[in-house]
């Protein structure tokens, strides 16, 4: 049960970090 809730917190940052970094690419063009 650990392990998955590690598992998708870290699918949640990842995709946060994406959200922001293609959030920045849009903004800049």
């Amino acid at each position: 049960m650990k392990k998955n809730w590690v598992l998708f917190f870290i699918l949640l940052f990842v995709s946060f970090i994406w959200g922001v970094v293609y959030w920045l690419v849009i903004a800049k063009s």
